[in-house]
């Protein structure tokens, strides 16, 4: 019972328990009001105290954020949900590079679309759907149209429509689905929440960071991040003594990995251990990326240096999300950082 004597002992002191009754009547009065005013201050006290909750935390409570990120390795449901949303945003994407004059698609962010879900379906993922999903990615979608006509020597005319698609904002599109004040406010929260948590990239090894220096007509395929967790050459992997053939660099499910070199897409497509493989080939050189979660241009497709390609993942023979690149030259297997630079490589000797 300390508690209980100690708030005894507080008690005794505030009444001032050997004094005399005048002085307890004052200390008992000046108690009464304190207890009266505790509410008002509290109430007082509140918004000052949720403003000082770090995102992290708000993050947390949210049982379907961290049911929908599952960890490194995430359960059925949540692998699921995020193939849902995956898929949404790869079908957009080359649909609408596919019909755009320019070829450029639109990549609408899965994080919104998991937060808008997560608020019209009170967090209950099992209503989240590949349908129900691209559905909702293409309310991020506008389309513009613009025709010029020009008259030839012969006095005919020729008309040519540009099509161009663009990414419309939140706002609009929380308004068409009827979500505003708390909802509208709880959705933002929520994308924050997914940020928060997908911020510092999972994955096992060195750790360390990177600085790239790639060599003319390449580029890092993910700027912003540059943790390599495992080099290219021979490591121990659960015990075993094994050839690693690539660079694993850390990423957050779902980040845009861009082409670090132009030319055409000859793999797209789901490859065992792999995963989800997307390969970039050009005379004399290959790069190939490994574990995506969505691959956003099919076989075929011509990319220019720098274009989105796929989105960063955890699919095949993988301990959580990464990018796993393999570069090529003259048909042979090389250690991506001859091409990307060497220096101050976590883990990696020259």
């Amino acid at each position: 019972m300390p508690a209980a004597r100690l708030a005894l002992r507080l008690l005794g002191a505030l009444l001032g328990g050997g004094g005399q009754g005048e002085e307890r009547g004052g200390r008992l009065g000046f108690l009464l009001l304190l207890l009266a005013l505790l509410p008002v201050l509290l109430l007082a006290l509140v918004p000052l105290l949720v403003a000082a909750i770090p995102m992290g935390a708000v993050g947390a409570v949210s049982a379907f954020v961290q049911g929908l990120l599952g960890g490194g390795s995430p359960d059925q449901e949540a692998a699921r949900v995020q193939q849902a949303y995956m898929q949404a945003v790869q079908a957009v994407y080359q649909t609408t590079a596919g019909q755009a004059t320019d070829k450029r698609g639109v990549l609408v962010d899965w994080m919104a679309l998991a937060a808008i879900d997560a608020v019209r379906y009170g967090q209950d993922t099992s209503q989240v759907s590949e349908q129900e999903a691209e559905q909702l990615a293409w309310r991020f979608v506008e389309r513009h149209e613009q025709t010029a006509c020009t008259t030839g020597s012969d006095g005919k005319q020729a008309c040519h429509t540009a099509v161009t698609y663009t990414l419309r904002p939140l706002d609009p599109v929380l308004a068409g689905l009827g979500l505003a004040g708390a909802d509208a406010e709880q959705v933002q929260v929520m994308i924050l929440a997914l940020q928060d948590l997908t911020n510092t990239p999972s994955g096992p090894g060195a750790g360390g960071d990177y600085t790239p220096d790639p060599q003319p007509g390449w580029t890092w395929p993910v700027p912003g991040y540059t943790t390599i967790t495992s080099p290219f050459g021979w490591r121990v992997l659960n015990g075993q003594r094994d050839f690693h053939p690539g660079l694993d660099i850390a990423v957050p499910l779902g980040t845009t990995v861009l082409a670090a070199h132009a030319g055409t897409v000859t793999e797209s497509r789901y490859d065992g251990a792999c995963g989800n493989a997307l390969a970039i080939a050009w005379p004399g050189g290959e790069v190939r990326y490994c574990h995506n979660a969505a691959l956003l241009v099919p076989v075929g497709t011509e990319v220019a240096l720098g274009q989105p390609v796929s989105l960063s993942g955890s699919t095949g023979e993988s301990t959580g999300p990464h990018l796993h690149v393999e570069t090529y030259q003259h048909g042979q297997l090389v250690d991506p950082l001859s091409v990307f630079g060497s220096a101050g490589a976590a883990g990696y000797t020259p």
